[in-house]
């Protein structure tokens, strides 16, 4: 994966975690990386609003916002993850208790024509 598309990726989950803690008693954004090789994952945890189960498979439909935002975020991210072979998933939601998203990633390898676009 491209430097930028998954620096864009976290920033979107982190920024949509900022939003979900903004009314919450206890504000806590946790990053988590590790390997299970092939893969590497990449948690990002809060302790925000939550999400109604209901709504996951939604979250990343084109448009589709709980929080009147353009709703192209989650969308994208899932797009430039995918074209990777990459997944963004919900680990875990509880309402008023928090959520964590998942992005798992393949394992790759870096050569010279996937380098200069890093």
């Amino acid at each position: 994966i491209r430097r930028i598309e998954l620096a864009d990726a976290i920033d979107n989950i982190i920024n949509n975690a900022k939003r979900a803690v903004a009314e919450s008693v206890k504000k806590e954004i946790t990053v988590l990386l590790y390997a299970v090789v092939p893969k590497i994952y990449i948690e990002i945890s809060d302790t925000g609003c939550g999400i109604p189960k209901k709504e996951w498979e939604n979250i990343f439909e084109r448009g589709y916002s709980l929080h009147k935002s353009t709703g192209e975020g989650l969308h994208n991210v899932q797009k430039n993850i995918g074209k990777y072979g990459g997944r963004i998933y919900i680990k875990s939601s509880r309402i008023n208790i928090g959520t964590t998203f998942v992005l798992e990633l393949n394992e790759g390898k870096k050569n010279e024509t996937t380098s200069a676009d890093n």
